[in-house]
């Protein structure tokens, strides 16, 4: 039997019950699908969150496996799906930490250091969901003061205020 078969059989097991299959499953893919995870990610360690979320994925999401389609063809699917989530992750948080930097220190001209990016995103897990969206909406959704008053249902000037104090926030718990 080969490849593809042996994991087709193997998730038609766990689909239809077979908890143990999964161990077995796991063991016969995990370097397969880390291989591609690694193709979309470079960096290993993302790449072997990435699998582990897939995996979870995977064993979520078992009974939408249709028994008749090529289950290693679907596993990797789900990898490249959490791999291309990952990719955007980053680029919208490197959008967001590039900008406020720059917004707390305008006359610096140094590039931005990795440790210094890890700490200012730390910064900002560390600020409420509100906080945190604002700052995305403002800063990587590049939404004007005027719309994100709107949505919030104040004024542009009260938007504007909001953000600031958010800046200033970050600004403690970053430095």
């Amino acid at each position: 039997m080969d490849f593809v078969n042996t994991v087709s059989k193997s998730l038609a097991k766990i689909k239809n019950g077979d908890d143990k299959e999964f161990e077995v499953l796991y063991n016969m893919t995990f370097y397969h699908l880390f291989g591609l995870a690694k193709i979309y990610l470079i960096d290993k360690n993302k790449a072997e969150d990435v699998v582990i979320d897939a995996y979870t994925k995977i064993y979520m999401y078992i009974s939408t496996y249709k028994e008749d389609e090529n289950g290693y063809n679907w596993m990797c699917k789900i990898v490249q799906n959490a791999a291309y989530y990952q990719n955007n992750l980053d680029k919208k948080n490197d959008a967001v930490i590039n900008s406020l930097i720059e917004s707390f220190d305008a006359n610096n001209s140094q590039p931005i250091n990795v440790d210094a990016k890890i700490d200012l995103l730390n910064a900002i897990d560390k600020l409420d969901e509100k906080s945190r969206e604002l700052i995305y909406s403002y800063f990587y959704y590049g939404k004007k003061l005027k719309e994100i008053a709107q949505e919030l249902n104040i004024s542009t000037p009260g938007a504007k205020k909001k953000i600031d104090k958010i800046i200033k926030n970050l600004k403690k718990i970053y430095k």
